[in-house]
């Protein structure tokens, strides 16, 4: 139909389709103006649909707002009937949701705005009827509009309590898009205010997730999940949750439960607080557990080990499981005792069961008594006692974890069926020596020891692979940690790990700490990889998003670090994460001084001048950057010298970069750019870090222009390489950064 007159409209181009006609841009040659021009397939001619045009061109001519799409004339030409539209600038958000969903605060803007236009619409009494992402206008300017009226309803009044209070039955027909439209709609039933609340309502959970509501092969599936299912909760923090009930409120399958006007759900949505860059994601239903320390009633210096050992070996054959959350055993510590408080331990910890143990040691046997209780009420869902010899009680922890699935009723695929089965070892020898070395496996405990112990146990079990983890962690943190044989270190907690991953090709708590090994020695895009999969596989890992924080901070993408970081303290908000660290890196030094953190909390102060509030900061490991820290504020300016040579061979390339950064400050500038060139290429590409007002002196620098080319060409790699994963997990990525679909 190109340059075809319809009348005196002359056609430009086609701008699109849909169900009965074809979109075009024209040229109104009477008014030199150009306007969009609806044209009805051929076939579509009959009495009906040229009632549904007359229906659309009224209800859309019978008032001038800004968020309804104006209709200028309606005719018909050589037998072809169509409607003329204001052009409008933009996308369909349909078509923005190609490239993946909204963020929060952006949906609550556009719904607010088509909320306007509804109201607007049933003060009239008139019920669009056929709310969907391709008939929701989003125009250049910000402004959204209301597309398509070829469904309204006259003569339909709000419901009572509505904008009139006048009451509203008025049949309808079955028709309109499965999928978007509410029960009694696609029932035949009558339609009302409330119809379209509920249809909106699926278009911002669609904007808010990326995903539909109700899910469907086909136009009778979609409308069996409409009117049988709910859509899925939607996580991510706690703004985002409540965002979601709102928007489960307005798809209520009763009319009654829904918001009862277009005025009362703006108003809700009015109400959200909701952090700009937060994208929602859909939450599948879960469990949140801790797991506190077995209770020794009768202490024993051979077996007081059991307690702590025993809850955190039970808590690891439990993470991994998709449908369970499980607190680290290092947040649930302070809550153990004779009579832990339930109440307080809900609302800190955010669980819904706690698990609780008793051990009680009887020369060479153990007698353990273990409750699954409901968080915070105590209600008890399962309890047991168990008798076991000293020897066996390698057999409590694979009957514990059985118990707690049962009764918890999680879903288990045949993967973490399995998983939970390979977790206890095969010999009693190895899980003692097993459990004892895991209370000494930490950097402020005594991982050398620890690592003996764990190659005891692997010697009796070669095949347990929960020891392999552990091994390669204690090389690990003596590697970093403890200098004096670290190339060697590393080597062996690869091999370790090399050979967990040969008896369980997936472990996730072998890929986090293979990942964790990766940052230390520069392979970012490899730990990127191994952090990525295991939170894919399980988006309820927290150490997972944790280990996320400070691989995507490494590759420069700060915004997703920080997000990365809020999803992890949702999920658990006892875990640590490395998120005060991008906080600097973004030059957001404030965070920093208001932490509790020794070392981010001195660097922040030491930033603002308040050397001696840095110097009364809680103590520092000095095996680090905190050597350097000290140096600095006793003014030891040799030993600062010394710490900075010590730093240039660190194995992880972020302390190499906090080494550039004390170079600048004893006036060193020639070393802070070797330490610089030393970080990006060991794996520190984190090219923000280039804006922060201590690299000013190196701006003029031929390498330092050289090295900040490298960290963004890298970082650019990295984003092709991972960003539309990261944009599926919901974490936002930098403005323009946004993967496009193909």
């Amino acid at each position: 139909m190109i340059g075809e007159m319809l009348g005196h409209y002359r056609i430009d181009r086609r701008l699109g389709a849909g169900g009965m006609g074809m979109v075009y841009r024209a040229r109104d040659t009477r008014l030199e103006r150009a306007v969009a021009i609806k044209v009805i397939h051929e076939g579509f001619d009959d009495p009906d649909t040229r009632e549904r045009m007359w229906r659309e061109a009224r209800a859309a001519a019978a008032l001038d707002h800004p968020s309804i799409c104006q209709v200028f004339d309606i005719g018909e030409s050589g037998g072809r009937l169509f409607i003329v539209m204001e052009l409008l600038d933009g996308e369909t958000l349909a078509d923005r949701l190609a490239y993946g969903p909204l963020e929060s605060d952006e949906v609550v803007r556009v719904g607010g705005l088509l909320l306007q236009g509804l109201g607007a619409l049933h003060r009239l009494g008139i019920v669009h009827r056929d709310v969907k992402p391709s008939n929701v206008f989003l125009l250049g300017d910000r402004r959204v509009k209301l597309l398509d009226f070829g469904l309204v309803r006259h003569g339909v009044k709000a419901p009572a309590g509505g904008a009139d209070g006048s009451d509203l039955t008025r049949p309808g027909l079955g028709i309109g898009s499965p999928g978007y439209m509410p029960p009694e709609q696609a029932l035949g039933q009558s339609v009302d205010a409330r119809s379209d609340l509920f249809s909106l309502g699926v278009v911002l959970y669609e904007a808010a997730s990326g995903r539909r509501a109700f899910a469907g092969a086909n136009p009778i599936e979609l409308m069996h999940a409409t009117l049988h299912h709910d859509p899925p909760p939607l996580g991510g923090s706690a703004a985002l949750e409540r965002l979601g009930d709102l928007l489960r409120r307005a798809m209520a399958r009763s009319p009654e439960a829904r918001f009862q006007s277009a005025e009362e759900m703006a108003a809700a949505l009015r109400d959200l607080e909701t952090p700009s860059g937060a994208i929602a994601r859909v939450q599948p239903p879960f469990t949140r557990l801790a797991v506190l320390p077995f209770r020794m009633l009768r202490p024993d210096p051979e077996r007081d080990f059991l307690g702590p050992s025993l809850a955190d070996a039970i808590a690891m054959s439990l993470t991994g499981i998709r449908s369970l959350v499980v607190r680290s055993t290092v947040a649930t510590a302070r809550f153990g005792g004779e009579a832990p408080d339930l109440a307080a331990l809900a609302a800190t910890l955010d669980v819904d069961a706690v698990l609780v143990g008793t051990v009680l040691v009887l020369g060479d046997r153990c007698r353990v008594a273990v409750q699954l209780v409901d968080a915070p009420r105590g209600d008890v869902r399962w309890s047991e006692s168990l008798d076991v010899s000293a020897a066996d009680i390698f057999e409590l922890q694979d009957s514990i974890t059985r118990h707690v699935v049962e009764s918890l009723h999680l879903p288990l695929s045949a993967t973490e069926r399995g998983a939970i089965d390979r977790d206890v070892p095969a010999r009693p020898e190895a899980y003692e020596l097993f459990l004892r070395a895991n209370a000494l496996c930490a950097p402020e405990g005594n991982p050398a020891a620890a690592r003996d112990l764990y190659l005891r146990a692997l010697e009796a079990d070669p095949g347990y692979a929960p020891a392999w983890v552990k091994l390669g962690t204690c090389h690990r943190l003596l590697g970093k940690y403890f200098p004096g044989d670290t190339p060697q270190n590393y080597r062996r907690a690869e091999e370790a790990l090399s050979r967990a991953f040969e008896l369980r090709s997936n472990y996730p708590l072998a890929a986090l700490v293979r990942a964790v090994i990766d940052l230390d020695l520069g392979r970012t895009e490899e730990a990127t990889e191994y952090l990525l999969g295991v939170v894919e596989r399980n988006p309820n890992d927290a150490a997972g998003f944790a280990g996320l924080v400070t691989a995507l901070r490494y590759a420069g993408l700060l915004d997703a670090s920080r997000a990365t970081h809020r999803r992890a303290v949702d999920l658990d908000p006892e875990v640590r994460t490395s998120h005060l660290y991008t906080a600097i890196a973004s030059g957001d030094f404030a965070a920093a001084r208001a932490s509790g953190e020794p070392f981010p909390r001195s660097i922040g102060l030491v930033e603002s001048g308040d050397l001696r509030g840095a110097r009364n900061a809680v103590s520092w490991d000095t095996r680090s950057g905190g050597a350097m820290l000290q140096a600095y504020l006793d003014g030891d300016r040799e030993g600062l010298r010394r710490a900075i040579a010590r730093a240039r061979d660190f194995p992880d390339p972020e302390g190499v970069y906090v080494g550039a950064m004390f170079a600048i400050a004893v006036g060193e500038p020639a070393g802070a750019l070797e330490m610089l060139e030393r970080a990006v290429r060991g794996g520190f590409f984190c090219e923000p870090i280039f804006d922060l007002p201590i690299f000013a002196a190196l701006r003029e620098e031929p390498l330092f222009a050289a090295l900040r080319r490298e960290a963004a060409e890298r970082r650019e790699n990295a984003l092709r390489r991972y960003g539309g994963r990261v944009a599926a997990l919901g974490l936002p990525l930098p403005p323009g950064d946004r993967p496009r679909a193909a």
